[in-house]
């Protein structure tokens, strides 16, 4: 009869990949404490992973109803609706967080997820990087800025942000496929640097596959396509034994 019990049992459940199970779960939370602002979000944060983005953001203005200052709403709210291609709402909903908490990680964060989801590349790198700089600053941050200096081609600084993400969060399974695709380059000095990438990116394959356990393998799956082998394409040699290793990690984990 405990709702937070209810959604830890959820998250456990989500993690193994017991998605029926896994709802009844957080459905049972919400309805045993309808008040509680935790409980709506733990359902939405689940419903946006499971690709249901109505009703994930449905759920995350119903717990900041209840809680106007619960900040991991306020970030999975944005995310929700930056996945619908909402980004103006985003902006709003970030505007709205940052005007009551301006020099919070949280609100840098919103601020510089939206920036990036608009291809603002330049601007979001800067926000990441003063919200990862504000002491306390999580795992979600350190992706989001690796992400922004990848696109801004400062490949060596982004790998050094998905390190750190993995510091804080071990079991952080995009920050692990996010490493593994920092390897590569899309612009190489020389022959031997981009087969020095190549290695590397060889290497990081198979610690990926070896890190994703069958137990890991449902939080595998919702993080395939996070980051992807896309410059690979740059290389121009033949992309096909590397892109063979990747694609049978990713078939396993979404089989």
């Amino acid at each position: 009869e405990s709702a937070p019990a209810q959604g830890a049992r959820g998250r456990a459940l989500a993690g193994l990949g017991e998605v029926a199970a896994a709802r009844a779960a957080f459905e049972a939370g919400v309805r045993l404490a309808p008040r509680d602002a935790a409980a709506h979000h733990n359902f939405g944060v689940f419903l946006r992973d499971q690709g249901d983005l109505a009703g994930a953001i449905e759920r995350l203005r119903t717990a900041l109803q209840l809680d106007a200052s619960f900040a991991r709403a306020h970030e999975a709210l944005v995310e929700a609706l930056i996945l619908a291609g909402r980004t103006d709402e985003a902006m709003n909903e970030g505007h709205s967080f940052s005007s009551r908490h301006p020099e919070s990680a949280a609100a840098l964060a919103m601020q510089a997820s939206v920036e990036f989801a608009q291809d603002r590349i330049e601007e979001a790198a800067e926000a990441f990087r003063r919200a990862v700089a504000v002491p306390g600053a999580e795992a979600p941050a350190f992706i989001g800025y690796g992400n922004a200096l990848m696109a801004a081609g400062a490949g060596p600084l982004a790998t050094k942000q998905f390190q750190r993400a993995l510091e804080l969060d071990p079991q952080d399974a995009r920050a692990r496929f996010a490493l593994a695709m920092s390897h590569l380059r899309p612009i190489q000095d020389d022959a031997d640097q981009m087969e020095a990438s190549r290695r590397a990116f060889a290497r990081a394959l198979a610690e990926l596959d070896a890190w994703f356990t069958p137990a890991r393998a449902a939080e595998g799956a919702r993080a395939v396509g996070s980051a992807q082998p896309f410059y690979l394409a740059y290389h121009p040699v033949d992309a096909r034994p590397l892109l063979q290793s990747y694609g049978k990690t990713v078939a396993r984990l979404m089989a």
